[in-house]
This record gives C-alpha cells, sequence and structure tokens, in this order.
C-alpha cells in the first residue's frame, strides 16, 4: 500500500486524476441522482447539442441524440483527452454543457480556467447542468485523498456565475455530499 502512495506522489495531478479515475472509480447509474441523472433528460431539447465534460463511462450517451463525452481517462468518451484538450482542436458551439463532478479537481486558478473553457464552448443562452463535490474525500479509496479537490460551496457557485457572466437557475444540495446547479449564459 505504501508503495502505491508512493507512486501518486510522484505524479503531477492531471495525471493522478486520470490514473484514479480509470483504475479505481465506479460509476453510479443516473437513476441514483435525484437532479443530476435522469432528470436532466426533460430539460434537453432534441435539437440541443451537447457535451458531456468528464463524462466518465459516457452513460448520457443513449439518451442525447448530439452529444459528444470527454474524458481523459475513461475509454467510453466518444474522444479520450482534457478539456484544456478538447478547447484546442475544438471549432463547434454547444447549448448544453454536462459538468457533473468533473470540475472538481486543482486549485482555484484550474477551476477559474476551465470555467472559461466551458464559457467558450457555449451559445449565449447556452447551460451548463453542474455536480460539485464540495470537498468531500468520500470515494471510499485511500488513493483518492491524494487528489487536489477544490470544496465547492453555494458561494463559490455563485462568484463564478457572476465571474462569467452566468445566470444560476438552480442551486441545491443533491444529496448532503454534493451541490446540483443549473446555469444560463448570458
Amino acid at each position: 500500500r505504501t508503495i502505491y502512495k508512493n507512486r501518486y506522489r510522484k505524479m503531477d495531478h492531471q495525471t493522478l486524476v486520470t490514473d484514479y479515475f480509470s483504475t479505481s472509480w465506479k460509476p453510479k447509474p443516473l437513476s441514483a441522482h435525484k437532479f443530476s441523472g435522469l432528470a436532466i433528460l426533460s430539460k434537453i431539447k432534441s435539437t440541443d447539442k451537447v457535451i458531456d465534460i468528464g463524462c466518465g463511462a459516457n452513460q448520457f450517451k443513449p439518451y442525447i441524440t448530439d452529444l459528444i463525452g470527454i474524458d481523459p481517462a475513461n475509454s467510453n468518451a466518444d474522444l479520450k483527452l482534457t478539456l484544456e484538450d478538447f478547447s484546442k482542436i475544438n471549432k463547434e458551439k454547444f447549448s448544453v454543457a454536462i459538468c457533473f463532478g468533473s470540475i472538481n479537481f486543482g486549485t482555484e486558478d484550474n477551476i477559474t480556467n476551465q470555467i472559461s473553457l466551458i464559457t467558450e464552448l457555449l451559445t449565449i443562452n447556452g447551460k451548463i447542468f453542474w455536480r460539485f463535490n464540495p470537498g468531500l474525500y468520500d470515494h471510499g479509496n485511500d488513493d483518492f485523498k491524494n487528489v487536489n479537490l477544490y470544496a465547492w460551496t453555494e458561494d463559490k457557485a455563485k462568484f463564478f456565475a457572476n465571474k462569467f457572466n452566468f445566470q444560476i437557475d438552480e442551486l441545491v444540495y443533491e444529496s448532503p455530499n454534493r451541490i446540483y446547479s443549473e446555469w444560463t449564459k448570458k
């Protein structure tokens, strides 16, 4: 066990997150999430162009006609790459971005950069569906504790929405350990 943890300590942050989510993480079924699961399907129109950032197992793919799932760690993604790498090659605009658990890692500078990239991907009136982790190392795996987890709060969500010119349409605790939010780009 100590050797495994030492291996993680030597990795840069993105490699550590990618390694954790490609080897240890297992998705919950969409039905397990009150707001950030199947419930969002009624909020996405058939004409929406959707990007699922950090799509994991790409669980929304069968339900959303025009969806691209990106994820640096999971081979079920349509494109196996980071948001930063996708932004360098992408030429399209999206009407919806799904970010369920993906914009949770790194420093506030990392989070700011990633929200900036998401903002650039969206059309005016584009929506973001979020699930934030309020800084809880509750994945049931000691190795996850080596990940630099950003501690989201309602105030931080409001700060970033204001900074990037979004209106918050919904901001609730989905469970005691996750925050769900919907934003619309102004």
